[in-house]
């Protein structure tokens, strides 16, 4: 789950709000997010240096397979993809998103 990182000025947590996916506005800790949906033995594990040095690979594949992927999914397309991971790449280097895993069990 992408998330706002805690503690942001009013500054920083909008532009983490522009840079993430839509659903991100959320205030909540991803954890306090599924404790309140029923679940307990919440655990997070922040997986962000993880993430970044996937999408990092992936936008870099995705660079060098330019001309096919224009082909295959448009112009359009191919520059709205690059961009979103571009802006969740620039938030989470800037430590304004971050990445993690949640787990619980359903009670």
């Amino acid at each position: 789950m992408i998330h706002v990182a805690a503690g942001l000025s009013s500054k920083d947590y909008s532009r983490a709000v522009e840079l993430g996916p839509s659903e991100i506005g959320a205030l909540e800790d991803p954890a306090r997010l599924h404790e309140l949906a029923g679940f307990a033995e919440v655990e997070q594990v922040d997986t962000t240096d993880r993430w970044l040095a996937t999408t990092s690979s992936f936008m870099k594949a995705r660079e060098r397979h330019e001309k096919g992927l224009r082909l295959a999914e448009g112009d359009e397309a191919y520059e709205e993809e690059q961009a979103k991971k571009r802006g969740l790449v620039e938030g989470m280097t800037a430590g304004i998103l971050r990445r993690c895993l949640v787990a619980g069990r359903a009670s």
